[in-house]
């Protein structure tokens, strides 16, 4: 037994070592001081060693060669099938497999081998003990395992298929907890004494090290950053968000600026959007030269340096870029986008023809939520909807100038997909063969295609204001994760915004904080026509015109589950799930590395505020629903979206006269651990006539 604690606890060391030193190599700069990487290194090695503790105690009892352990290994076989049941569900879960009819049956299948395998090696462990012949040959073996476990944690999208995740973090547990068994005594039998006394100190200081951990702010987010192991660790202690009325009043629909500011009625409009373009490749955005013809047609230009798209998703960032709405949110709320007025449609009223070129691809994600836009095209009345190339755009754009009527304004939008993954640049181009070299070679190819795209249009319309953007950044390796759709961090959710009409819009620079979601709102503008009411988005006419006092306070984007907000400054990262914001200095600190929420927490109430009355004002906006035809009410959106909101705003609505309400109502305040709502759960629990509501209040 001595032999077998001794073994244990050199197992949960290696396990944190490996950790600690992955982390410190991949984040050392999250840490703010010594103090605070070495409370990480004791937090998980007190962490990492109960649970091999806990785990070998388990299996110590099932590799014994007596009827007990019979019964055990049967346990253990039962419970890592029911265990890879559930893991290897949430993995399936993907639109590509989720419905195929071998689903079902093959994660039975994959179940069934993962149980007998836990069944042979509790047995091979077993034998082993029985003969007494340890080895250190598995302790050897398994240690290559969870390196290996934590190698692909690390490297294979790491901010995805969290059932993946902690699928390897068990694998790496088991693994060394089964080698420490089958080994010889690993530390000398003097130390046995103390080993004991050290490992019920462990036991008793992990809760008490990972709570220390999470409560503190700048700790908590390094960790949770780039220490998977000890964050999923850290996650059953996670406080529940501090929730406490938002003092900010909400935000109206959209604000229109005070003046026009500039004139483009009647102009035509070459919109060109680049998929997965990084600002900070063009030079104006801090780059080095990638984009010689954006930078180019920036220098004449009016250049956002903070602009941002509301969600790093194609089809979300291009459907809220056409129709001017918060698309990522008001998805999360339940309701269904259907055909809403676009930009488009607002054109063509007044009197502008209107052309798209772009791939089916864009509405590859989330697909359904977009059918009824898909359909007809955003209300472009003119569509090359196929996959094209670059070069073959520009062909494809002087077929349709050569054919449209010269007296009717144009609006023309460009999709180029290019630069999107998998990255696959012309020979020619090509600088070196990294995914980082490929994708850049990708953009070049696009750059020289939008030179020749702004030439060929604006010799057909010479009065022609062209905007070019994109829908997202691409990730490599900066937060540790690649391509998009993952964070709220800058590489993926800051994009280039130029706008060009040289001789009306100044050619300058400006920080004022901007969306995808703008651009609309100051087409319209520019133009004269009124928006549709439901339309957001901020009118940045009056910036174009060079009064940044004009312009909006504020820019913010969603992920599930996460929501970013910054004044162009200081920029805040808050999750719904999480007790802790992370707070960035964009300019002192670009690559957002230090967390400066502790040091700061007036600038994190302030963008916090700001950021509640944002996901407040979403349901008025859009009259969000919970069930067909039936409005959102505020304060259950606001907390569905995860806005700091109070428990008693929500126990009123367990009285609400629509079930879809109460059940809803129930489900928040439960997540919110509200005990002041306790006696009017238990009521609705035992006398709620829905049973939907009975079962929300139950688990609540």
């Amino acid at each position: 037994m001595k032999n077998d604690v001794g073994n244990l606890l050199l197992a949960g060391f290696v396990l944190a070592t490996l950790e600690v030193l992955a982390t410190l190599v991949r984040g050392h700069a999250l840490f703010l001081s010594v103090g605070e990487e070495l409370q990480y290194a004791m937090t998980a090695l007190a962490g990492l060693a109960s649970c091999t503790l806990l785990a070998g105690l388990v299996l110590r009892v099932a590799c014994a060669d007596t009827r007990a352990g019979r019964v055990a290994r049967v346990g253990v076989a039962l419970a890592l099938a029911a265990v890879s049941v559930v893991l290897t569900w949430q993995l399936t879960e993907g639109r590509r497999v989720h419905a195929v009819w071998w689903r079902g049956p093959a994660i039975g299948l994959l179940s069934a081998l993962f149980g007998l395998v836990g069944y042979l090696v509790t047995l091979g462990v077993s034998s082993r003990r029985a003969r007494r012949a340890p080895s250190l040959d598995w302790f050897a073996e398994s240690a290559l395992v969870s390196a290996l476990a934590l190698w692909l944690t690390i490297a294979v999208l790491p901010r995805s298929y969290p059932a993946f995740h902690l699928g390897l973090l068990l694998l790496a547990v088991l693994s060394v907890t089964w080698g420490a068994l089958s080994a010889p005594a690993l530390l000398p039998a003097r130390l046995h004494p103390r080993i004991l006394v050290s490992a019920g100190v462990l036991v008793v200081l992990a809760p008490y090290a990972l709570w220390r951990l999470v409560s503190h702010p700048t700790l908590s987010f390094a960790v949770h950053e780039k220490a998977p192991w000890t964050a999923r660790l850290m996650s059953p202690l996670a406080p529940a968000p501090r929730r406490v009325r938002a003092g900010a009043a909400p935000m109206a629909a959209a604000r229109p600026s005070a003046q026009r500011g500039v004139d483009l009625q009647d102009r035509d409009v070459l919109l060109i959007s680049v998929d997965a373009l990084r600002a900070d490749l063009l030079r104006a955005y801090g780059g080095v030269g990638r984009t010689p013809e954006l930078d180019r047609l920036a220098a004449e230009s009016t250049v956002f340096l903070r602009a941002y798209t509301p969600a790093p998703h194609t089809s979300y960032a291009l459907a809220s870029l056409l129709t001017g709405k918060f698309v990522k949110p008001l998805i999360e709320l339940g309701q269904k986008l259907g055909d809403p007025p676009t930009l488009p449609d607002r054109l063509r009223r007044y009197g502008y023809r209107t052309a798209a070129f772009y791939p089916p691809a864009i509405f590859f994600v989330d697909g359904a939520s977009f059918e009824a836009l898909h359909q007809r095209g955003f209300g472009f009345e003119y569509r090359k909807e196929m996959f094209a190339s670059a070069d073959e755009r520009v062909a494809q754009l002087d077929v349709y100038l050569g054919e449209a009527d010269p007296k009717r304004p144009l609006f023309v939008w460009m999709h180029l997909f290019e630069p999107h993954e998998p990255y696959d640049p012309p020979a020619d181009v090509a600088h070196d063969n990294s995914e980082r070299g490929r994708y850049e070679a990708e953009v070049r190819t696009c750059d020289r295609v939008i030179a020749e795209l702004v030439r060929r249009f604006r010799a057909a319309r010479p009065r022609a204001t062209v905007i070019v953007t994109a829908d997202h950044g691409e990730e490599f390796g900066d937060h540790g994760g690649s391509y998009h759709g993952t964070s709220l961090y800058d590489e993926q959710v800051r994009i280039p915004l130029i706008w060009s009409a040289p001789d009306v819009v100044p050619a300058r620079s400006t920080e004022v904080p901007v969306e995808l979601t703008d651009v609309g709102a100051t087409l319209l503008s520019t133009a004269g026509i009124p928006r549709d009411a439901h339309m957001r988005g901020d009118d940045l006419s009056a910036v174009l015109a060079g009064t940044d006092a004009a312009g909006p306070p504020f820019a913010f984007a969603s992920i599930e589950g996460r929501h970013m907000v910054t004044d162009g400054k200081l920029k805040l990262i808050c999750g719904a799930a999480e007790a802790h914001c992370a707070l960035f200095d964009l300019r002192a600190d670009p690559a957002e590395l230090r967390n400066l929420a502790g040091a700061q927490p007036a600038d994190v109430e302030r963008l916090r505020a700001a950021l509640d009355a944002f996901l407040g004002s979403i349901s008025r906006a859009e009259a969000a629903t919970v069930s067909a035809g039936v409005r959102f009410p505020d304060a259950l959106a606001r907390a569905k979206l995860g806005a700091t909101i109070a428990a008693d705003e929500l126990i009123p609505l367990l009285d609400d006269a629509r079930a879809s309400v109460r059940s809803e109502s129930a489900r928040v305040l439960g997540e919110l651990a509200a005990r002041v709502a306790l006696p009017r759960i238990n009521t609705a629990r035992a006398h709620d006539s829905d049973a939907d509501v009975r079962a929300e209040a139950a688990i609540a």
